[in-house]
């Protein structure tokens, strides 16, 4: 049963909506996507490859919705932290950051996404906003772009750098199709492999309130129609399948807009 029938679905980030138009309609259920208890799921292949989508969406709108001031890493010195324990890190790590904006900093917010090294050792990508600009210094070393000709300073966030090494770049006047392409860069560090090693568990942090964006389902007979005073910044096809027949029974247009 459903309660709604619609052919495109709209993500609205603020100056970016990403649409998905698909060929044959979708019957939205009753229980509002609801995809059951944590930890029963009777097919985990399945659960996993929802959850890495999930996490990606989930990702990109944090990113595209809200306004950041720096794109950072964080390392970790192995004499302070143990390295190879992502639980250790985010429980001690986050722990810092939540007494920072707690009892200093009231604006600062965060995206956290882990990568790990070969050798089994985490770091963290971060998108931060709310440092006071008299708390990063500059670290005497650039960041140069070579493709986009460009050169941005490095600096250390002082409050952190007890934990190990972190850089941060500033990107507060960076235009909206950059934005968009450190979304797609940073959300592939979110790979069946990490959710596999976190079964169950999350694969990126967000602090409170940070904005998410808006999604409407609607049934359209033209989607030119509906992007035509758009730019499209990215425009892709793909076919949904049957897991079990290999059977195609959708297509979709995944495509990107900007608003000119």
């Amino acid at each position: 049963m459903s309660d709604k029938v619609y052919n495109l679905k709209e993500i609205n980030y603020g100056g970016f909506v990403r649409y998905k138009h698909y060929n044959k309609p979708i019957s939205a259920p009753l229980n509002r996507g609801y995809t059951g208890k944590r930890g029963q799921a009777k097919n985990p292949d399945k659960s996993i490859r929802q959850s890495v989508a999930r996490a990606k969406d989930k990702i990109r709108g944090y990113i595209m919705a809200n306004d950041w001031d720096y794109w950072a890493t964080q390392t970790f010195n192995a004499e302070v932290i143990d390295r190879y324990s992502l639980d250790e890190i985010i429980r001690r790590y986050g722990q810092k950051l939540r007494d920072l904006k707690r009892r200093k900093y009231f604006d600062l917010q965060w995206l956290i996404v882990p990568e790990q090294h070969k050798d089994g050792a985490w770091h963290l990508h971060m998108f931060m906003s709310g440092i006071p600009q008299d708390k990063v210094v500059y670290s005497g070393y650039d960041y140069y772009n070579k493709k986009s000709q460009f050169v941005r300073r490095i600096y250390n966030w002082l409050d952190t750098i007890d934990y190990g090494f972190n850089d941060y770049m500033y990107i507060g006047d960076i235009d909206a199709l950059e934005r968009y392409k450190m979304a797609n860069y940073v959300t592939k560090y979110i790979t069946k492999d990490l959710a596999q090693v976190r079964f169950n568990k999350r694969m990126y942090w967000a602090s409170r309130g940070l904005k998410s964006p808006t999604v409407t389902n609607t049934y359209v007979y033209d989607v030119n129609r509906v992007i035509s005073d758009k730019l499209i910044i990215s425009d892709n096809t793909y076919y949904v399948k049957d897991k079990e027949t290999g059977e195609i029974y959708n297509v979709v247009r995944d495509f990107m807009t900007l608003d000119v």
